[in-house]
């Protein structure tokens, strides 16, 4: 199986395809302060995506699996905000900010702590609309 390997790169786009899918996994991997560097996305009927921000640009791969070099530290955000097995409403990017939202209103954002191109980024986890 082939897989397409880079499929955005810009500030803003919508990824196709996942609404209604159900979040299986989502796992960071992040420098020692826990900043995330990369993150890894397993929906169901998918492989593992990747998607991460550079120099105030997002970046969407799909290389159809997860990767893992020595040494690396991970964190699992579907455990840690509980939001596996959870049906995804959309995933876009939005001024170099990338959005997982979920059917219920919970989201999952990967955004730069400032508007340096070379800052570090961060998760921000939204918990569900009132």
């Amino acid at each position: 199986m082939t897989f397409p390997g880079r499929i955005h790169q810009d500030d803003n786009f919508d990824v196709a395809g996942f609404e209604g899918e159900i979040l299986e996994e989502i796992i960071g991997i992040v420098d020692e302060d826990e900043n995330p560097i990369l993150i890894y996305i397993k929906v169901s009927n998918k492989t593992w995506q990747k998607y991460f921000l550079d120099a105030y640009l997002a970046f969407w791969e799909d290389w159809g699996d997860i990767e893992y070099e020595e040494g690396d530290i991970s964190i699992d955000y579907g455990n840690m905000f509980n939001i596996k097995e959870k049906r995804i409403k959309f995933i876009k990017c939005r001024d170099c900010r990338l959005i997982v939202e979920l059917e219920n209103g919970e989201a999952l954002i990967l955004k730069h702590k400032s508007t340096d191109r070379d800052s570090e980024c961060e998760v921000e986890y939204v918990k569900k609309h009132a």
